[in-house]
């Protein structure tokens, strides 16, 4: 698959910013990414926009969609 990290952290980010949580977006990326595809994200996230992927992710979820969501990061 022809990923960008980039695009998918910049993605991510604007999914996650200001009041509520577009959740297609995060399952999108989350869910059909490879786990070690989603440490590059991670990496890209923290280097544009100096703030932790996992730590955004778990602010704006909650309960069982938290563990599986911040799990798929990690």
């Amino acid at each position: 698959p022809e990923w960008n990290a980039t695009k998918d952290a910049d993605e991510l980010f604007r999914a996650m910013k200001g009041i509520g949580t577009n959740d297609k977006v995060l399952v999108a990326i989350l869910g059909c990414r490879e786990r070690n595809y989603l440490q590059l994200v991670r990496a890209e996230f923290q280097k544009n926009h100096k703030k932790d992927m996992l730590k955004e992710i778990a602010s704006e979820t909650s309960f069982s969609y938290k563990e599986v969501a911040t799990g798929l990061c990690m």
